[in-house]
């Protein structure tokens, strides 16, 4: 998805459910082209979580922690709110990473009018696919949206669960992916058509 407009790009949320079926480099959202910023977020080669900007502001972001049970879901949350970058993993803040930068207060590429492609890295070609399962895939733009807006605990098997995330504000360029329709994946369901 191309927005046809820039929009404020100092704020965003990200969301979304996966599943692995293979580990390795693999990317859940990239953003930008060959453009000069881009952005993304990935597993590394060493199945940690990457998040990643240039051009723009700075974001490097590696966790220490690696994901690397292909048998459960992980919800992965990344939250940029102007000059800090926060993340979750099943609701659980990351907070100890081996490297850790947060940008300056400068626009980035994430709701800009350049391409935003979910299941793989796009910085100068579409590479890295995700090789796995996703599910409801938000991107909220110009808001901060916590991670209690998209998941609770189940108090029967205390195992970290989706909520209904319809009713959130998604921004214009924002949107909201189910993968109800298997002829149409990409179809946004946030009522932005920004499929």
């Amino acid at each position: 998805f191309t927005p046809g407009s820039a929009g404020t790009r100092k704020i965003w949320t990200f969301s979304t459910w996966v599943k692995r079926s293979s580990l390795g480099r693999q990317g859940l959202l990239g953003v930008g082209g060959s453009d000069t910023v881009f952005m993304y977020i990935q597993f590394d080669t060493s199945d940690r979580l990457d998040i990643h900007e240039e051009g723009g502001p700075t974001i490097s972001k590696v966790s220490t922690r690696t994901f690397k049970d292909v048998s459960q879901w992980y919800h992965i949350h990344v939250i940029r709110n102007d000059t800090t970058v926060t993340a979750f993993v099943n609701g659980v803040e990351v907070t100890v990473w081996t490297t850790d930068t947060d940008p300056a207060s400068t626009d980035g590429a994430v709701n800009n009018n350049v391409i935003h492609i979910i299941g793989a890295n796009s910085h100068a070609a579409v590479s890295q696919y995700f090789d796995g399962y996703m599910a409801q895939t938000v991107l909220v733009v110009e808001s901060a949206v916590a991670v209690s807006s998209f998941g609770e605990v189940d108090s029967t098997t205390n195992r970290w669960i989706p909520k209904d995330v319809s009713g959130l504000t998604f921004g214009g360029n924002g949107f909201f992916l189910d993968y109800a329709d298997k002829n149409d994946l990409g179809d946004d369901e946030s009522g932005n058509g920004n499929d």
